[in-house]
């Protein structure tokens, strides 16, 4: 069965003070979310060695509804993360029916 939800954007950002995860949340929708982020900028951050306290983020993010009650987040929908000096941008597009993330090049 399939379940169908409202899904609403929202707006998620942070800043590091420690880590990734302490930064987005701790609640479980939360970790998730966090994680996804990290595997969007895995090729360009390691997360675990190269974050730096002050680095920011910020992502649009489905939320999910059923029957008015938040039941978690879905797909990020685009994301930017400032490590180190530097800006990365993702967004999500659909190529062939397959979702991915992309640069503002397409990359």
């Amino acid at each position: 069965v399939t379940v169908e939800y409202e899904r609403r954007h929202t707006l998620l950002e942070g800043e590091i003070e420690d880590n990734l995860i302490t930064a987005v949340g701790e609640s479980p929708e939360h970790l998730k979310a966090a994680f996804n982020l990290a595997e969007i900028f895995e090729a360009e951050i390691d997360f675990l060695t190269e974050l730096r306290k002050g680095d920011r983020f910020r992502m649009v993010i489905e939320e999910l509804w059923k029957d008015g009650i938040f039941k978690g987040y879905g797909d990020i929908l685009l994301a930017e993360f400032w490590n180190n000096g530097r800006n990365y941008e993702a967004y999500r597009y659909e190529v062939n029916g397959r979702p991915g993330y992309y640069d503002p090049d397409g990359r």
